[in-house]
This record gives structure tokens, C-alpha cells and sequence, in this order.
């Protein structure tokens, strides 16, 4: 997917960056991100986009 040293760079980044798969699966979410939805990133790894936003649809 990335190199370990640019996930290292979005892992602390000071901005919310997750990644979505072609299924909406939640593949990558750093800790930015987590904390404004309110999940832990692990929680997320398990997740699909529709069930955090009512924004996103399955098409």
C-alpha cells in the first residue's frame, strides 16, 4: 500500500487521512481521524465508510 516511512508520516500527520478501498472498507485511518469520528484506528480497520457517515452510499 505505502512505504513504512510515509506511514509514519500519516500516522502523526496534523490532519485526518484515511483511505477507502473500491468496497468502501476503511483500509488505513490515522490518528487524526479516529479521534474526530471516535473510533480507535483498529475499530476502524473493521469498518465501512456507510457505517460512520449517512453521507456515504453504496452505489
Amino acid at each position: 500500500m505505502f512505504s513504512s516511512i510515509g506511514k509514519l508520516a500519516l500516522d502523526d500527520a496534523p490532519v485526518a487521512v484515511y483511505w477507502l478501498n473500491n468496497c468502501g472498507e476503511i483500509v488505513y485511518s490515522n490518528k487524526v481521524f479516529a479521534k474526530m469520528i471516535g473510533y480507535s484506528t483498529e475499530e476502524l480497520s473493521r469498518m465501512n465508510i456507510c457505517e460512520i457517515s449517512s453521507n456515504f452510499t453504496h452505489s
